[in-house]
Formats: C-alpha cells, structure tokens, sequence
C-alpha cells in the first residue's frame, strides 16, 4: 500500500475527486470514516449498468501524536487486563 501511494505521488499533480471520475474500480482505499460514507454515497446515487462489485476499505490513521499516545495507552491497559 505504501508504495502505491509514494507512487501516486509521483504521478499525480494532485488528489483527484473520486465523485467526477468515470473510472471503474476494483478496490477502492479511505483513511477516514467520512471520505468511507462519501464513497458509499456515491455509488449509492449513481445508476449501476456494470454491476460490477467493488470493495471498500476503511483504515483509520491516526493524525497526531496525541491521539497515538492515548491509543497505545488503552492497547497497554486492554492487555493488561487480558493477563
């Protein structure tokens, strides 16, 4: 995934609307649950002739260090109680 992306980079002048592409897709990748629902919204108002499945996957990232640090102290406190 990271070198589809760093790839990207490289060939895109910038981040494309995923709404106004008459592209297909196979696979398509969101990093955040609203990008996720936009993209469900889409599909969902558009008229489907293909009928083409598509799969949609959601990977949270987390933006700052922050909230790294708040995720890693409840990892610390689940596996705590797990022992």
């Amino acid at each position: 995934m990271l070198n589809l992306l760093q790839r990207n980079r490289r060939i895109k002048e910038r981040p494309e609307r995923f709404q106004a592409s008459q592209e297909r897709f196979d696979v398509i990748f969101t990093c955040e649950e609203k990008v996720y629902d936009n993209v469900i919204a889409s599909f969902e108002e558009k008229d489907n002739v293909s009928e083409q499945p598509v799969h949609v996957v959601n990977m949270d990232v987390v933006n700052s260090l922050l909230s790294t640090s708040s995720t890693n102290s409840r990892r610390r406190l689940s596996d705590s109680r797990d022992e």
